[in-house]
């Protein structure tokens, strides 16, 4: 495959799974919340309202959107906000997972390696930038520690949540770099199959 192709593949896919991320993060919220009882108010994408109508409505900052009625106690809504980045966590470890157990090939290695690499990012972006004063993505995106601040509704020290943070960053990256490594028992160099043909 050519270098520029290459470099199309990687960039569509990067895009793409930037998209079901953010789908997967503002899902999860909307999910917990109407699990608690609340109704969905509107859904929009940067500049874009989604629902309840289509239109333009004016940008602030935010990637994605989601707001619905209040739940009912203050723990509830502490689940709502943190499940947006928890819920791309576990779909980044359940990404993990596969490649681990069903070590697959070409694009679909490509594809869940992808996932596991960025998704465990979100909580970690989205715990820490606002803190130094910058949004979840740096430019764009919340500008607030959504997930700590849901810990704390919930009753979670902050300290104890930055350890877990802490915690899930060593080991969800240690699970990738013991995939690469093939910690499976088998040292096979990258980009070469396991019949020795690149």
């Amino acid at each position: 495959m050519s270098s520029k192709r290459n470099v199309i593949l990687y960039t569509f896919l990067v895009l793409a799974l930037w998209a079901l991320g953010t789908f997967i993060h503002e899902a999860a919220h909307a999910l917990i919340a109407v699990a608690f009882g609340s109704k969905i108010l509107s859904f929009g994408v940067m500049s874009i309202q989604l629902y309840p109508e289509f239109e333009q409505i004016a940008w602030n900052g935010w990637i994605a959107y989601l707001e619905h009625t209040g739940t009912g106690d203050t723990w509830q809504r502490g689940l709502v906000q943190l499940m947006g980045s928890g819920a791309t966590s576990a779909v980044g470890y359940l990404a993990i997972v596969l490649l681990l157990v069903f070590r697959p090939k070409g694009f679909i290695r490509l594809a869940l390696l992808a996932m596991a690499v960025t998704y465990a990012l979100d909580i970690i972006a989205y715990s820490v930038f606002p803190l130094i004063g910058l949004r979840h993505a740096i430019f764009i995106g919340g500008d607030f520690a959504e997930p700590a601040v849901g810990a704390e509704k919930m009753g979670i020290p902050q300290l104890f949540y930055y350890i877990i943070l802490v915690l899930h960053t060593a080991i969800y990256y240690g699970l990738i770099a013991c995939y690469l490594r093939r910690c499976n028992g088998k040292n096979i160099p990258a980009g070469v199959e396991e019949n020795g043909h690149a």
